[in-house]
């Protein structure tokens, strides 16, 4: 069964993340009398295969558009939501076309898409290595008034190898959506 991760803390959240952390490496680094300190390699191999030690994002100018897609170099809000400022003037790849479809590649364990998640998020569908297609909904509880940078794992625990992804915008919209947009910033791989 696969793994959703929500890698979006609120500001409380973070701030408890940051306190934890803080504190683990304050008391852990003290140097006791007497007691030697020695650095240590990460393991070969890892305790889950499927970590993503090898996550990274693929930028989206490199994917080959058509079919309702288009790269927009400096996206901004046409709307009144609120935007996180390093999401905007950005490249993102975007449609609002229903049924547009986009063909990716990759090489890896695992595929996600780091969107703008805001009033207008729709419904994306999608097909990994011709399986049937699924769903994942882009809109979130933030998502009425805040354009919000999301990420959704489509999957992530796949074969090592290469892959083959057929992403479909739906004509299905969660009610609360406005729209059936996708706006994808990064195309996340590990």
């Amino acid at each position: 069964m696969s793994r959703r991760p929500r890698l979006h803390p609120s500001p409380f959240g973070q701030e408890l993340y940051f306190r934890t952390i803080k504190y683990l490496f304050e008391t852990s680094w003290k140097d006791p009398a007497g007691i030697e300190q020695k650095f240590r390699s990460l393991p070969e191999r890892t305790l889950d295969p499927f970590s993503y030690i090898n996550g990274h994002f693929e930028p989206v100018g490199k994917v080959k558009t058509g079919n309702g897609w288009k790269v927009i170099n400096n996206w901004k809000s046409s709307d009144k939501a609120a935007t996180r400022e390093r999401f905007v003037n950005v490249e993102v790849l975007e449609t609002s076309q229903p049924g547009a479809t986009l063909k990716l590649r990759f090489k890896g364990k695992a595929i996600g898409l780091f969107v703008t998640s805001g009033p207008d998020a729709g419904i994306i569908e999608y097909s990994i290595d011709g399986s049937d297609f699924r769903q994942a909904d882009q809109f979130t509880q933030w998502s009425k008034g805040l354009h919000l940078p999301w990420l959704i794992m489509l999957e992530d625990e796949l074969q090592n190898g290469k892959h083959k992804v057929i992403l479909r915008m739906s004509a299905d919209k969660n009610p609360a959506s406005n729209g059936t947009v996708c706006r994808i910033h990064h195309i996340a791989v590990n």
